[in-house]
């Protein structure tokens, strides 16, 4: 049995999912799987514009109907090559209905957090809906899961952290399921055991593979990307970005922890508690191995340059003129861990504390409740893996240096632009 996870790019458009169908179709037929889907493109970011005004009391049905058009749009080509049928355009005109009632029941809710989970999670379960009409249309044994039936999560809104012993007890109800049918389901989401809806973080869905990957103890689960596997470097910022063949499940998870976007962060801990492998493909090349993440040895000269952006500077200081004290500092990193903010990066000097941490305003607001900080937006954190000469890959006199750190073969630049 096998995990297939699918982001945003591989299904843009009609074209590329059918492309995504095919690679279903050849792998499915000849063994178990269970396939993880993303929203559709940049759905969750066209969501989140919907959310903006939504709490600004602005007029955002403008905005619902773009993203509606362009679910149609995708799924009317997709009825042109016989893909999918007019029930299927009604299965998505009642979930585009439930959004609108969704917007309209949460709207007088005050926790802006919570009511995030609720709507944007509707990017899964569209797009779970369009790949699984369009299989169903190819007679393949089909079968769709709501993710937040099995994945239990606690309530951190927007960072869901997962019940694994109630999660694990649920998935397994899946395994007789497998034997005879491919299983669609969405990336992304979970619930509470009150019933409300949660999300793993952005760009979860490799996370929900994972899970369901650890749960129903896989062979392998396969992340289809837009590029060839793990690259050593961004190709949009470094020309001599390569791929790697293979890494260490330690060695991924250095890398995913910087920064690289290929894999989510949380991804790979299940995976190696489990010894399963990950492979990470090119559903643009799909005959290509990609790269293999599994239990291996660590290089001796792993070479990578990561770029974190969207960061923020903190800085904290005393409120009385005496040495920052080791109870101060870990006040101040319980709330953001309450607050499930990211800590990316520490530096501690005398009268001043230090936190890189990713941009998220609203969370920066409630932190600012309770402690009195500094900021400096605009922030990128620069990691650089056994690469001497550093200067050369990137140009770091583009913005100023908040932060510099040197060892032999490992240096990081915080930068703000």
């Amino acid at each position: 049995m096998k995990v297939f996870k699918f982001g945003g790019a591989s299904l843009k458009d009609a074209e590329n999912i059918l492309n995504v169908v095919n690679i279903i179709q050849n792998f499915g037929e000849k063994q178990k799987l269970l396939v993880v889907v993303s929203a559709i493109g940049k759905t969750t970011n066209a969501i989140e514009d919907v959310l903006k005004k939504y709490w600004n009391n602005e007029n955002y049905e403008q905005n619902v109907e773009i993203l509606e058009k362009y679910h149609f749009d995708i799924a009317y080509d997709l009825m042109k090559k016989e893909a999918f049928n007019q029930e299927d355009i009604e299965e998505l005109k009642d979930t585009f209905l439930a959004l609108r009632l969704d917007l309209q029941h949460w709207h007088k809710h005050s926790h802006k957090e919570m009511v995030y989970d609720q709507i944007v999670s509707y990017g899964e379960i569209i797009s779970s809906k369009i790949v699984f009409a369009v299989l169903k249309n190819k007679n393949m044994p089909l079968d769709w899961l709501d993710a937040r039936k099995v994945i239990r999560t606690d309530a951190t809104w927007r960072e869901g952290r997962v019940d694994w012993e109630q999660t694990l007890r649920n998935i397994q109800y899946l395994r007789p399921v497998l034997q005879e049918k491919i299983i669609i389901t969405q990336g992304f989401i979970g619930r509470t055991a009150e019933g409300h809806t949660t999300t793993l973080g952005r760009e979860g869905s490799d996370y929900t593979g994972a899970i369901f990957s650890a749960a129903l103890s896989a062979e392998n689960q396969t992340i289809w990307k837009d590029v060839a596997g793990v690259l050593n470097a961004d190709p949009k910022q470094f020309a001599f970005a390569t791929l790697f063949d293979k890494l260490s499940y330690e060695e991924s998870a250095s890398l995913t922890y910087y920064g690289a976007s290929v894999i989510h962060p949380k991804t790979i801990a299940p995976l190696r508690q489990a010894g399963i492998p990950l492979l990470v493909k090119s559903f643009l090349q799909p005959q290509n191995k990609g790269t293999y993440i599994g239990e291996i040895p660590n290089q001796d000269d792993l070479k990578a340059v990561i770029l974190k952006e969207k960061q923020v500077w903190l800085a904290f200081r005393p409120t009385t003129w005496q040495y920052l004290r080791e109870e101060e500092v870990a006040d101040i990193l319980t709330a953001c861990s309450g607050l499930a903010l990211k800590v990316n990066l520490i530096c501690k000097g005398a009268f001043i504390l230090n936190i890189l941490t990713e941009d998220r305003p609203e969370k920066l607001s409630l932190l600012a409740n309770r402690f009195s900080f500094q900021q400096e937006k605009n922030c990128i954190l620069v990691t650089k893996m056994g690469m001497q000469d550093f200067g050369d890959l990137w140009n770091k006199s583009k913005g100023k240096v908040l932060l510099e750190l040197k060892e032999p073969d490992f240096q990081q630049f915080v930068v703000q632009f």
